[in-house]
């Protein structure tokens, strides 16, 4: 009878038999959204009372080289007393811990407390991979929906429920959700839709009753402590951005004497110079900033029918700028520019419904004005008439009409349009099939440095498709998107340095890119990695990690690396 010792290396080596009838080619595919909402959750560990807490947290913001963190108040005080020796894990640095410290704020009744990681450059921090685009929406919760929470249960790090628990109750704060794999160390963790959207924060770890605090409420009550708020809706422009021709744009400066008669014309009461004041005082261009005169000139500008400033200043009210956050007072004013038939302000209204900001949350509603807002050459409207069109969100699936409305924005340069228009085009989705306009289309987007399409684009060159067939351009723009964190692309960096296609080829680097990507959670990335430590190539051959490696793309769905590991357990 084998040992167990003989058995691992006997299955490593049917393995490894195994890997190499895969060929030398590395496998490309998509990786779990699971692992991409995983890097937004940290562990964290720490000393309170002389004991160990353990618990989770879900990052929020960046900004002056530090990263903010929320969790769950009773993770790092209790009583009067406060954590000691925080030390944070996170899913992209593997091995890592990241010293961290708690901030001053609180809140009792939701149960948040804040933490923050200073000298993001020292730390290793890539910024650039957090998955901020996948916030949720709490509010559009309904009982019986599937959950998923992602913490520290028992000390597990990143563990998460395979089979989904159900929404019991849900209110505007707090949601409530019936489950049996919540534990202690659950606390301060994500809560996440089906989509794998963030909708909450776990604030009580006692199955079978549990309870998360709305991620909307939570994002509000940090916003008015002051911190950066980084996280995003996906899918659709759903963010709330200051209108175009507004403080979004920072004003030129201009000369004193400019100014001088701007003020005057502004005080005679001319309602364009009273908006460009205010965006000059909420700046603090060519005057010191000042927002008690910034919401002044807006009011009055607004209040005298002027729409850029009434829909300006519906979104200050909406975000909290200036002036006290006031959901409906801020639709009310957006609405105002719309009735005016100002473009921006029929964009804001769609986003307001489809944020159910100031007004009761309605996808049809927000279609119907993104539509009306895109009719009016509104860019922004039109790339989400298209998004809106081609997900059926509040209109009937058409991806014709998807293609048709995607091509407007793209011609008045709407960079995610012209992405999307090339895999259209490539697809032949809403369109008939044309690789050469998916490749004009692509590489427009590559070129204002947009990684996506630099990543599709090395894939037209590396296999032809639209273009002559050529393995340096392709290795080009693979270079160029891993290079802004993309991580498919650095894991097909992996396979084209591994196989030598349009570069020397180079175990080295091959594994450079694609430790990179695995440590990101891609699969493949992590499939290969792991046949590399099992062969030796541009690593000390290693078979038990070569097997960690392949277990953790297992984890993922990855077909191959499943197979790999029914083998193993056969012998």
């Amino acid at each position: 009878m084998k040992s167990n010792y003989q058995k691992l290396w006997y299955g490593i080596f049917m393995v490894t038999m195994f890997i190499c009838l895969l060929g030398s080619a590395f496998a490309q595919g998509k990786y779990e959204e699971r692992q991409l909402a995983s890097n937004l959750v940290v562990m964290i560990k720490g000393r309170l009372d002389g004991d160990e807490t353990v618990g989770a947290g879900i990052i929020f913001g960046f900004g002056n080289d530090r990263l903010y963190i929320i969790t769950a108040n009773h993770v790092v005080r209790r009583g009067r007393s406060n954590a000691r020796e925080l030390q944070l894990l996170f899913k992209f640095l593997p091995g890592e811990r990241i010293e961290a410290k708690l901030l001053e704020h609180k809140n009792i009744p939701h149960d948040i407390a804040v933490i923050c990681i200073v000298d993001l450059e020292r730390n290793k921090i890539p910024i650039g991979i957090l998955p901020f685009n996948r916030l949720g929406d709490s509010y559009a919760l309904e009982r019986g929906d599937a959950v998923y929470h992602i913490g520290f249960p028992n000390g597990i790090p990143w563990r998460a429920n395979v089979t989904p628990d159900r929404v019991s109750e849900k209110g505007r704060e707090f949601i409530k959700f019936e489950s049996n794999t919540i534990a202690p160390g659950s606390s301060g963790g994500g809560l996440f839709n089906g989509r794998w959207e963030l909708v909450g924060m776990i604030k009580a770890d006692q199955p079978p009753d549990s309870v998360a605090v709305s991620i909307q409420e939570i994002l509000q009550i940090v916003r008015d402590w002051g911190y950066p708020i980084s996280l995003k809706q996906k899918e659709i422009l759903i963010e709330m951005p200051i209108s175009d021709e507004s403080i979004t744009l920072k004003p030129s400066a201009t000369d004193k004497n400019s100014l001088t008669i701007m003020k005057n014309a502004a005080e005679k009461g001319d309602v364009q110079a009273q908006f460009n004041l205010a965006q000059r005082y909420m700046m603090g261009v060519d005057v010191e900033q000042n927002c008690d005169k910034a919401i002044k000139w807006l009011h009055l500008s607004a209040k005298k029918g002027y729409a850029q400033a009434q829909n300006e200043l519906g979104v200050w009210y909406s975000k909290g700028y200036c002036v006290k956050r006031d959901p409906k007072e801020g639709f009310m004013w957006v609405r105002k520019s719309a009735d005016q038939g100002l473009a921006q302000g029929l964009y804001h209204v769609g986003v307001f419904y489809l944020n159910g900001t100031g007004v009761e949350r309605s996808e049809g509603e927000a279609a119907q004005w993104f539509i009306r807002a895109a009719k009016a050459g509104n860019e922004k409207a039109q790339y989400n008439v298209g998004q809106i069109y081609a997900s059926g969100i509040g209109v009937t699936q058409d991806y014709a009409e998807a293609a048709k409305w995607y091509l407007k924005a793209a011609q008045l340069g709407n960079v995610d349009a012209m992405t999307q228009l090339g895999a259209f085009y490539g697809l032949g989705v809403g369109v008939d099939k044309d690789l050469i306009k998916a490749k004009k289309w692509t590489q427009k987007a590559a070129e204002k440095n947009d990684a996506q399409a630099q990543y599709h684009l090395g894939v037209l060159y590396r296999d032809g498709d639209g273009v002559k067939k050529d393995d340096v351009e392709a290795a080009k723009w693979f270079h160029k998107a891993a290079n802004q964190h993309h991580v498919e692309a650095m894991s097909m960096l992996g396979a084209i340095y591994y196989n030598g296609e349009g570069v020397e080829q180079n175990y080295e680097e091959a594994m450079n890119w694609t430790r990179k990507a695995a440590e990101r959670g891609n699969s493949n990335a992590q499939f290969n990695l792991g046949l590399s430590y099992v062969r030796g190539h541009g690593v000390e051959e290693d078979p038990v990690k070569g097997l960690e490696w392949i277990r953790k793309a297992a984890e993922q769905g990855h077909k191959d690396a499943n197979r790999s590991l029914e083998l193993l357990f056969k012998n």
